[in-house]
């Protein structure tokens, strides 16, 4: 799944907030509460905002710049839009490049899967509204990174696995924008599982 974190630490659209001040050099200390714009480009004046990234970060390295940070992706009801739609058929393109399933078992009489996110195209009756990834890690500002997905809730419940994350060269002024890539294992809920419910 490739997306676009938008950050605005300044200006119109701010989505960041420093609630607790630092007089170090570095500002190691410095702690922020974020509402960051996931979106569906990179471009935000044509991008659609699938999800945000609501959480905090703290500067948490002496020398600087080092952002811890911890949020939850909450994907919003747009996050439709970034779904190929495939007509009145909706078919699932089923490929190891796009979704690939990897393990299916039994649980008591309950069916359970395990998915892996990479590049997904999926029909557009499936919604992500609500659902999210937990994640954390250190966010740099410039450069490239990894956050670890701790879990998720709705269609990603119990995910893990990584975003990696690639900062995009000549941002507008007091913004950043970064490429992600998300890859991870999920399991499937039983409640969203089409066709009739194995009891």
């Amino acid at each position: 799944m490739r997306l676009y974190l938008h950050q605005i630490a300044a200006g119109p659209g701010i989505n960041q907030v420093a609630i607790v001040t630092s007089s170090k050099p570095s500002e190691f200390g410095l702690t922020a509460v974020t509402d960051w714009t996931v979106i569906d480009g990179p471009n935000p004046a044509s991008a659609t905002i699938v999800a945000r990234t609501k959480g905090m970060q703290v500067q948490a390295d002496v020398a600087g710049p080092g952002w811890f940070n911890y949020f939850s992706m909450v994907f919003e009801k747009n996050s439709r839009s970034f779904l190929h739609t495939f007509g009145p058929v909706q078919v699932l393109v089923l490929s190891l490049h796009y979704i690939a399933y990897i393990l299916s078992y039994c649980e008591g009489l309950k069916i359970v899967r395990f998915h892996m996110i990479h590049d997904i195209i999926l029909p557009n009756y499936v919604r992500y509204n609500g659902s999210s990834f937990e994640a954390m890690g250190i966010n740099f500002q410039t450069g490239q990174g990894q956050m670890a997905i701790m879990g998720g809730t709705g269609q990603f419940a119990m995910a893990r696995g990584i975003i990696k994350y690639n900062a995009l060269a000549n941002p507008p002024t007091f913004q950043t924008i970064k490429e992600l890539n998300i890859h991870a294992f999920y399991v499937k809920p039983a409640d969203t599982t089409s066709g009739a419910a194995i009891q």
